[in-house]
C-alpha cells in the first residue's frame, strides 16, 4: 500500500484521483490512496472532515477516506481537542461517518470494498518543492555518494555472485542490502535533504552514512576478493575515486592496480599516481572496457598517452579559442563567456553552435520570490526575470 498527502498540492494540474492503482515502469502496481482533505495535520473540524466528502473524485469506486489529524511538524500529534471533536462527528447527520482505526486496516476494507478503480502509470509528479536548498551541503553530499556506492555495491555483490559462486563467501546477503536500502531511503526524505529538520535528524544521518558506508565497502571487498581470485594475488585495499580529482596511493615495486568500470559505456582517462614507498607522483592514461576490469602497473600507466590533442590560441580582444578533435570554442577572458563553439562532428563540418549575437556559459540571475515556501520553491515565473549583469 501507498498513502501520500502533498501530491494533492499541484498548481496547475490538480491529480484526477484519490484512490488507484499506481503502475510503474516495470509493469507492477499498487494500491495508492491520496487523503482527499490536503492536509496532513487536520485539526477535527466540522470543515476538514467535509473537505474529504466534497473534495473525493472517486465516489462509487471507493467508499472510505482517510483523516490524518494532529499537529505535524514537530508539533506533537494529535491532541486532545482533535480526538474530541472527532469522537462528537462519529454519527452525525450531513457529516460523513467517522471510526479511528489504523492505516493498514483502512487499506485491507478499501482493496476488499472498492471496485473500478482506475490506474496511473509512470511517474506521480508534485508541481511544488522543485528548489529544496540546504545549508545542510553534509546531507546532499551524503545522499550522492550513496545513490552511487549502493549501485555499484549492488552490482559488485551480484557479478561476483554469479561469476565466481564458490568463491564468494558473503557477509551480508540480498536482504542485507535490501535493509541498507530502506535506511538510506528513509533519509532522503524530504525535510533530510533541505536541512529542514531537528538536529536529533542531523545526528542520525551522520551515524547512518558512517555505517552504511562501512557495510557497503565490507560488501563489496568480499566481492571483489572472489573476483579478482584467478590473479592469484590479495586485494590489499579497496579505494573508490574520482580520476579526474583523486591520486591512487599504492607501491608500484609489489603492487599493480585493477580498475573496475562500473558504468555502461567504455572509459578513457587520465590517472595520477603516488608511490606509497617513494612519495613521487606519475601519472598516465588508462582504458576501461565498460562493466569490466583491467591490471595495470606504473609502466602501462606511464607508457598509456591520450591521441587527443588541445591547442590553445590567444586572439584580439580578450578572446582564447581552444581546439581539439571535436569542437572549436572561443572563449571571452572578460566574462568567460563562450562566444563561438563549432562542432567538427556532424556532417556540415564546423557546424557553429551558439546563436548570433548570444553566448554560452552566461551568468544570469534570476528573482527567487515563491508562493509559498522561500527554502523549497521555485516558481515557474522565475525564468522570467532575468537580471543582467556587469560584462567584466
Amino acid at each position: 500500500y501507498f498513502v501520500t498527502q502533498k501530491l494533492c498540492w499541484s498548481i496547475f494540474n490538480k491529480f484526477p484521483n484519490h484512490t488507484f492503482y499506481w503502475k510503474g515502469i516495470d509493469g507492477s502496481d499498487i494500491f495508492t490512496h491520496f487523503p482527499p482533505s490536503d492536509t496532513y495535520v487536520c485539526d477535527g473540524s466540522v470543515k476538514q472532515v467535509m473537505d474529504n466528502l466534497v473534495r473525493y473524485t472517486d465516489k462509487g469506486r471507493a467508499g472510505a477516506t482517510l483523516v490524518l489529524f494532529g499537529d505535524g511538524d514537530g508539533g506533537g500529534g494529535p491532541q486532545l481537542e482533535h480526538v474530541e471533536r472527532l469522537v462528537r462527528m462519529k454519527d452525525i447527520d450531513g457529516v460523513p461517518k467517522i471510526n479511528f482505526s489504523t492505516c493498514h486496516k483502512f487499506f485491507e476494507d478499501a482493496v476488499s470494498t472498492s471496485s473500478k478503480l482506475m490506474t496511473w502509470e509512470g511517474e506521480l509528479y508534485l508541481e511544488l518543492h522543485n528548489g529544496t536548498y540546504t545549508s545542510m551541503a553534509e546531507h546532499k553530499y551524503y545522499n550522492r555518494f550513496m545513490e552511487i556506492l549502493l549501485r555499484d555495491t549492488e552490482i559488485f555483490y551480484n557479478l561476483a555472485t554469479i561469476l565466481k559462486p564458490q568463491d564468494h563467501q558473503p557477509e551480508f546477503t540480498h536482504g542485507d542490502i535490501k535493509e541498507i536500502w530502506h535506511t538510506f531511503l528513509i533519509d532522503q526524505f524530504h525535510d533530510v535533504l533541505p536541512g529542514t529538520c531537528t538536529f536529533l535528524t542531523v545526528q542520525d544521518t551522520r551515524e547512518n552514512f558512517k555505517n552504511l558506508r562501512a557495510k557497503c565497502d565490507q560488501i563489496s571487498k568480499r566481492a571483489f576478493a572472489a573476483l579478482l581470485d584467478d590473479l592469484k594475488g590479495s586485494l590489499a585495499r579497496l579505494t573508490r575515486f574520482r580520476p579526474q580529482f583523486d591520486k591512487v596511493e599504492f607501491n608500484p615495486d609489489t603492487e599493480m592496480l585493477v580498475f573496475f568500470n562500473s558504468l555502461n559505456h567504455d572509459r578513457y582517462q587520465r590517472v595520477q599516481c603516488i608511490s606509497s614507498a617513494t612519495k613521487k607522483e606519475f601519472s598516465g592514461y588508462c582504458m576501461v572496457p565498460q562493466m569490466s576490469r583491467v591490471c595495470y602497473d606504473k609502466d602501462l600507466i606511464q607508457r598509456s598517452h591520450s591521441s587527443s590533442k588541445v591547442s590553445l590560441k590567444e586572439g584580439g580582444a580578450g578572446l582564447v579559442t581552444v581546439e581539439n578533435r571535436f569542437y572549436i570554442a572561443t572563449v571571452s577572458t572578460l566574462n568567460g563567456q563562450i562566444v563561438s563553439l563549432k562542432d567538427k562532428r556532424t556532417k556540415n563540418f564546423h557546424r557553429e553552435v551558439v546563436q548570433e549575437g548570444q553566448a554560452l556559459n552566461k551568468m544570469v540571475l534570476h528573482e527567487d520570490v515563491p508562493f509559498f515556501w522561500d527554502n523549497w520553491d521555485i516558481m515557474h515565473h522565475a525564468f522570467e526575470t532575468e537580471v543582467k549583469l556587469p560584462q567584466q
